[in-house]
């Protein structure tokens, strides 16, 4: 049976929910779609002819957010961007599957867009396969206007820079100014502060903290605070070393939140996040280990809140340590083998104009973070303490490689396939011990990191 051009993009979507992100980017060719999407490069990318004219720009964007709010601000960028250089910028925005899928179509019709948004994970893997421009010089370019990034912020392979940071997020430490002080705390600073304060507010149908279970999340929390605790998921060799006494009492403390000292609510691992998200907004949540969506959504549903939340950078087990938080977030990248790919090196740079960059990362109002010195020093986040702990946890916040090792495709696999989170999930539900579920996780990931 022929497929059609839509039958391939269904095929392709089912794939992408279906496997990980490492393992539908490395298995798509062989699954069979991609040769008969070869013959599609007039339509892949953004509708252009096969031999598109070199003033034409193409902009495949992740920036459907909030229904769509970011949409305009970008299209009316890459239109002033349009009028100072004569050419003509399409942008298309898409969800996470339907963009993997239609950039690997793309790629292996030899139409790929010009730019290209993606998360440092997937960035990785298409700077793996030799489909990006080598970025080093533009990194060394802007990297005087960046805040100071962890090495993950940037998608690096084999030495060369192949992605940019456009804006990034990460969590901290939320909290209720008028519950803390009603309850005689103050914002905690070390794990045995946030067990105490937690303690405390647990009062009634009030809990002092909120955990989120969902998804990504629990190893995108428990993991940076075994790196705070001096682990690590992979040192500076590359040697997978999770199975250590550090990253055990990172599990430790999270879980234990939960099932020791009960300060989180009961129904914990059915929630979604934002279930816990809206128990917070109604104060039956004390504090809440969070990003900047928070703000957002309490700007959009109960702004008078705004006045009385606030926040501090993630405690750390001892006192002296660094304090470690998730980094996430998107990068910028341009695809060498687009019709233009010197237009879409232009319109990367157009991207940091320092004021639209100020603008469009406040309009978000903290949900995405800026890269950019400038925009971090703006009053906007200085003079807000939630948003300014958000900005200073950037300078410490850490992926799965932490401090010491930069991104690997492997990385992004375990994530999709949720082996991170999954210890700190089996331990909350009572399926595994601490020490069993870190040492199931480190065999699954050195399995991973061998194929």
């Amino acid at each position: 049976m022929t497929r059609t051009s839509s039958m391939l993009w269904e095929e392709a979507d089912r794939m992408a929910v279906r496997r990980s992100r490492r393992a539908f980017v490395k298995d798509a060719i062989a699954l069979g779609f991609m040769p008969a999407v070869a013959g599609l490069a007039g339509t892949v990318g953004s509708g252009r002819a096969e031999a598109a004219a070199p003033s034409h720009i193409s902009f495949w964007s992740r920036e459907n957010f909030n229904n769509g709010a970011r949409e305009p601000l970008l299209k009316d960028h890459a239109a002033a961007f349009d009028r100072a250089h004569g050419t003509t910028t399409d942008v298309q925005f898409m969800v996470f599957q339907e963009s993997i899928a239609k950039m690997l179509a793309a790629i292996t019709a030899g139409n790929p867009p010009e730019l290209g948004e993606q998360g440092p994970d997937v960035g990785t893997q298409f700077a793996a396969s030799g489909a990006l421009m080598d970025l080093t010089a533009v990194a060394r370019e802007l990297g005087g206007t960046f805040l100071p990034l962890q090495r993950d912020a940037y998608v690096t392979y084999q030495g060369k820079v192949y992605a940019i940071p456009w804006y990034n997020e990460t969590r901290v430490l939320f909290y209720h100014r008028d519950l803390l002080d009603r309850a005689g705390v103050r914002p905690p600073t070390t794990w045995a502060e946030w067990i105490a304060a937690a303690q405390k507010l647990t009062t009634g149908d009030q809990y002092g903290c909120g955990i989120a279970v969902e998804g990504t999340w629990p190893g995108q929390m428990w993991i940076p605070l075994g790196i705070s605790n001096g682990g690590r998921v992979i040192d500076k060799t590359g040697k997978i070393v999770s199975d250590s006494p550090a990253m055990r009492e990172g599990l430790q403390f999270v879980t234990d939140l939960y099932l020791k000292y009960k300060v989180a609510p009961p129904a914990t691992p059915t929630y979604k996040n934002n279930d816990v998200v809206q128990l917070f907004l109604l104060k039956k949540i004390a504090m809440f280990w969070y990003n900047g969506d928070l703000l957002q959504t309490i700007e959009q549903q109960a702004p008078t809140l705004l006045q009385t939340v606030g926040a501090t950078i993630t405690p750390v087990n001892h006192a002296g340590q660094t304090s470690r938080s998730f980094l996430g977030g998107f990068d910028l990248f341009v695809f060498q083998k687009s019709a233009n790919p010197q237009g879409g090196l232009q319109l990367l740079r157009w991207m940091y104009d320092p004021a639209w960059y100020t603008q469009y990362v406040v309009t978000t109002a903290a949900s995405a973070l800026p890269v950019v010195k400038a925009t971090a020093n703006t009053s906007f986040f200085q003079q807000n303490d939630a948003r300014k702990a958000l900005v200073t946890q950037l300078a410490t916040a850490v992926r799965y490689g932490g401090p010491d090792w930069g991104n690997t495709p492997w990385t992004g696999e375990a994530e999709g396939k949720l082996l991170f989170s999954q210890p700190m999930v089996d331990v909350i539900n009572g399926k595994r011990s601490v020490d069993q579920a870190i040492t199931d996780m480190t065999a699954a990931l050195k399995a991973l990191a061998k194929q």
